[in-house]
């Protein structure tokens, strides 16, 4: 008899779906760190110590490659890159200073203390729309390994 075969990991196309509930719920800080982290790779700690300006131009167009001081530029595909005007517009075309990781309802920048709880609860609401098998909050591949 054959056992079925279960998933172990997320791939691109769950968090696709998570983003897309996300993103019509407004919560845009949250889908815009699963999305960037998913697609370039960078570590939570990373992403969150990023600003506006590492994504975006002052005319608020996606750069085409995305620098922190810490590892080397990384390309934008483009698909990411409408995804990232789209959530600078729709945050408001926020400073260049600011973060991009804020939660809408709070306005708070995210901080990695209560973002475990944070996932928790998104995972909750949208496990049945969505279909997440395994916790997002312990998948540490979500952010430290691009989907390419």
């Amino acid at each position: 008899r054959m056992k079925k075969d279960y998933k172990k990991h997320f791939n691109i196309h769950d968090i696709v779906r998570l983003v897309q509930h996300l993103v019509k719920d407004e919560q845009y800080g949250y889908g815009f760190m699963l999305m960037v982290g998913s697609t370039l790779g960078y570590k939570i700690g990373m992403l969150l110590e990023m600003k506006w300006e590492n994504f975006v131009d002052t005319d608020g167009k996606c750069l085409s490659e995305i620098r922190t001081g810490i590892s080397e530029p990384r390309p934008v595909m483009l698909f990411l890159r409408g995804f990232i005007e789209y959530v600078y517009q729709k945050s408001g075309n926020p400073q260049l200073d600011s973060s991009p990781f804020v939660n809408h309802e709070t306005k708070e920048k995210f901080n990695t203390r209560n973002l475990n709880r944070e996932l928790r609860r998104i995972q909750k609401k949208y496990a049945s729309v969505v279909g997440m098998p395994y916790p997002l909050w312990k998948n540490r591949s979500i952010c430290s390994t691009p989907f390419r």
